[in-house]
């Protein structure tokens, strides 16, 4: 069975052009270094059960020579000691917005 994937970019484009500008202000402008934001975006992905993101973020997070054990302990991050506290405070907000359904 082949699945499609939803174009965004064609149904909906000025929308997708926002979220592209939100992304790069994100990347380019707020501060927040590149493996702190790739963490982020790893859990949400783990969140969402996007195995797709899942992989992609594992991958860039290897590329920028991220410690192999914090890259898999970040499916329990709250129970282990790898993260710093601006890690975790990060953490915790993702997960917040991400799961909106419990109770945002």
């Amino acid at each position: 069975m082949s699945e499609s994937k939803i174009n965004y970019a064609r149904i909906s484009p000025e929308p997708f052009k926002r979220m592209q500008a939100l992304g790069n202000y994100i990347n380019t402008q707020s501060g927040l270094e590149p493996t702190l934001l790739e963490f982020v975006r790893l859990r949400s992905s783990l969140l969402n059960k996007c195995h797709f993101c899942i992989d992609m973020h594992r991958h860039e997070l290897k590329k920028m020579n991220e410690n192999a054990e914090r890259i898999a302990g970040l499916e329990d991050w709250r129970n282990t000691d790898f993260y710093t506290q601006r890690e975790r405070a990060a953490l915790a907000f993702a997960e917040a917005v991400t799961n909106i359904q419990d109770g945002m």
